[in-house]
């Protein structure tokens, strides 16, 4: 591959790669990229920095496929709107943004398919539904219902499988 700006590819992360304080230290000195987390605090709720880095952060909640998705969503966003702002002749380089799962929506975000906002509602939702999908661990609460991710089959076999649960799967 010849070494030049335009084989830049902007890759976000999954879930999986949270922890406690992400970003702490970036936002400290880039305050003005705090209004995302309160954009996205609002969407879904909950104050994430509290949950990231305050009071909340050692309870164990960011793990929480709820929590989890809509943080590592908004500060995949801000990095890259900081990537933007600072280095935008190298940002707009980029020849292709993809993600990793959850990081699917930076990506569309990163190539401007949404606003953050917008993709904040998505986010919000899917962890929320996700995490309902499962049941919790913390609450003790399950439910009779599942999530998954078909790689490799065709159409036609996929429609055999689910045709005994026709009255229970939505697709």
């Amino acid at each position: 591959m010849k070494n030049n700006i335009n084989n830049i590819i902007l890759m976000f992360p999954g879930q999986g790669s949270q922890h406690a304080g992400m970003g702490s230290e970036f936002l400290k000195k880039n305050i003005k990229y705090g209004k995302y987390f309160k954009i996205a605090s609002e969407i879904s709720g909950t104050s994430l920095l509290d949950i990231i880095e305050g009071s909340k952060a050692k309870t164990g909640l960011l793990d929480r496929t709820e929590y989890s998705q809509i943080a590592i969503y908004t500060l995949s966003c801000v990095l890259n709107d900081y990537l933007f702002e600072k280095n935008g002749k190298l940002a707009s380089a980029a020849g292709f943004a993809v993600g990793h799962s959850l990081g699917d929506y930076s990506a569309l975000y990163s190539s401007r398919a949404y606003s953050f906002e917008k993709g904040a509602e998505f986010v919000s939702f899917r962890g929320k539904i996700m995490s309902e999908a499962g049941g919790s661990k913390l609450t003790g609460k399950t439910k009779k219902m599942m999530m998954s991710a078909v790689i490799g089959l065709d159409i036609e076999t996929i429609s055999k499988v689910l045709e005994s649960y026709r009255e229970s799967v939505f697709i």
